[in-house]
C-alpha cells in the first residue's frame, strides 16, 4: 500500500516539475519555490482581466488591448448597449485622461491610440485601473468605472 502512495507522489512531482516546466532554483534566492508559480498568478490576472472587459464590461467593452514598453497603448471599445449611440467623451488609463470624441453605434467597434502611460519592460506586467465617461442616447452623461484594472504585458 505505501508503495502505491508513493508511486503516486512520484507521478504527481514528475507533473508539476517535467510537463509545467517548473524547475526548482535554489540561487533564485533560497525560498525553494518553484519560479514560475509567480508568472502562472500573472497569467491568471492577465486572463481574468481580458475576459471583463471583453464580457463583463458594460456599455463599453475593451475588445483588445496592448501597451508597448515606452507606454504607447492601443484599445479596442465596443458599444454594447443596443438601445442607440454612445459618444464617449473621455478616457482615463493608469490616472491619465485622454480626451477623445467617439461615437459608437451598438456593436460598433473603434480603436483609440494613447501615449504617456506608465513605462515598462518588454514582458514585464502592467495593471492600469481605466474609466470611460461618455454620453448615453438620451444625453445623459456617465461614468463607467472598470471592475478589474486593465492587467496585459509589455510588448
Amino acid at each position: 500500500m505505501a508503495w502505491k502512495i508513493l508511486l503516486a507522489l512520484a507521478f504527481s512531482a514528475a507533473f508539476l516539475f517535467g510537463c509545467c516546466n517548473l524547475s526548482y532554483n535554489p540561487s533564485s534566492g533560497g525560498t525553494g519555490a518553484p519560479q514560475s508559480f509567480g508568472d502562472l498568478k500573472q497569467d491568471a490576472q492577465v486572463s481574468n482581466s481580458v475576459s471583463y472587459w471583453r464580457g463583463e464590461a458594460r456599455p463599453i467593452a475593451m475588445l483588445e488591448y496592448a501597451v508597448s514598453a515606452d507606454g504607447i497603448g492601443s484599445f479596442t471599445l465596443q458599444n454594447t448597449d443596443a438601445t442607440g449611440t454612445l459618444t464617449i467623451n473621455g478616457i482615463e488609463i493608469a490616472g491619465k485622461a485622454f480626451k477623445e470624441a467617439v461615437a459608437l453605434q451598438p456593436g460598433e467597434t473603434k480603436r483609440v491610440e494613447a501615449s504617456g502611460l506608465p513605462a515598462g519592460g518588454k514582458g514585464g506586467l502592467y495593471k492600469f485601473d481605466a474609466k470611460i465617461t461618455y454620453t448615453t442616447p438620451n444625453g445623459v452623461q456617465a461614468t463607467q468605472y472598470g471592475a478589474k484594472p486593465i492587467v496585459g504585458r509589455y510588448s
